[in-house]
């Protein structure tokens, strides 16, 4: 340690004794100015112009890539992702609201019926029930109502099947479930499950939910009257309990859509981007328009301090000799 400033001395000492010896005058600024112009000259970099075409031309010479690059396809990249958005399940919202009113007005249209006199007129229950129901009400029909077996049937067996089946998802229109390909993602309002049904033909509509209960009440012991009562009474009162909701289903698959990698050409050094006699594609014309985007300055500025640092390492060399004894004087 106490021999370090002493070598630093001798070092300074020796440096400045050298350029004494060689003097650094005219000489040493030629010499740098040499290397520096030297060193610019190595770090040109003439432009090579690139020729664009238009797609649907027909190139009339190569085009080479002077330099690798990676060019993101825009327009391929969205319609990568537009396809990936159209491949997400619709979502479709489930509410039993609906199940708490159907079941209110059928326990009201039997107490009305129950609550009836007999030796009063039924044209006005008639009215009443026909406007409850949307729909003509037959006096057969309301005799059928009245009669025990058929209430217990309805409150015991045809209530409990409609709801369960009402629960489970009913569309208003088969059509808009299966306009999804991928299934249909079910979201549950009243606790907010999802579930994804891949198969969206398993999705019934209110049509197809009344041929199911008119083949439920054909397999049961009942009159033909009763059952086309029974039917009666559910049929205008079976709603939807299944809407679809397009926010959603549009930020769903914007969402999924985001996670799509885009669409990169990768060009190399020589690659031959378009030959002579090709048409031009959308994609050539892409690629040409980057590399003429890309063009470089007119220097390598790197390059250039690279080559006069490198340079002035060596010209180390015209003042100490090998062996360590000063070089000759430089003139």
């Amino acid at each position: 340690m106490k021999n370090s400033p002493l070598r630093i001395n001798e070092l300074s000492r020796s440096i400045r004794g050298s350029l004494n010896r060689h003097h650094h005058g005219d000489g040493l600024l030629v010499l740098i100015a040499t290397l520096f112009l030297l060193s610019v000259l190595a770090g040109l970099n003439p432009s090579t112009p690139v020729k664009i075409f238009r797609a649907g031309d027909i190139a009339d010479s190569d085009v080479v890539s002077q330099r690798s690059l990676t060019v993101e396809d825009t327009q391929a990249t969205r319609t990568r992702r537009n396809q990936v958005a159209m491949t997400q399940p619709s979502v479709f919202d489930l509410s039993v609201a609906e199940i708490t009113p159907m079941r209110a007005q059928i326990f009201g249209i039997l107490k009305k019926i129950n609550d009836l006199d007999p030796s009063a007129p039924h044209e006005e229950l008639q009215k009443l029930l026909a406007a409850q129901l949307r729909e003509s009400v037959s006096m057969e029909n309301i005799a059928m109502w009245a009669q025990p077996h058929v209430q217990e049937y309805i409150l015991n067996v045809a209530l409990p099947w409609m709801e369960r089946q009402l629960r489970e998802g009913v569309v208003g229109d088969t059509r808009l479930a299966l306009s999804s390909k991928n299934g249909v993602l079910i979201r549950d309002l009243e606790n907010g499950s999802e579930t994804l049904r891949p198969n969206s033909t398993e999705l019934r509509d209110i049509p197809a939910l009344l041929a199911s209960f008119n083949q439920r009440l054909r397999a049961d012991d009942l009159s033909p009257q009763a059952k086309r009562a029974v039917f009666t009474l559910f049929s205008p009162l079976a709603l939807p309990t299944l809407t679809l909701n397009r926010e959603a289903t549009l930020a769903l698959g914007e969402a999924v859509a985001k996670t799509v990698e885009p669409v990169y050409y990768y060009i190399q050094p020589g690659e031959v981007v378009v030959r002579q006699g090709e048409r031009i594609t959308r994609e050539t014309q892409l690629k040409l328009q980057s590399l003429y985007k890309r063009q470089d300055g007119m220097f390598h500025s790197r390059l250039i301090a690279g080559t006069f640092v490198f340079s002035l390492l060596l010209s180390v060399g015209l003042f100490m000799a090998p062996s360590g004894k000063p070089g000759t004087p430089l003139q």
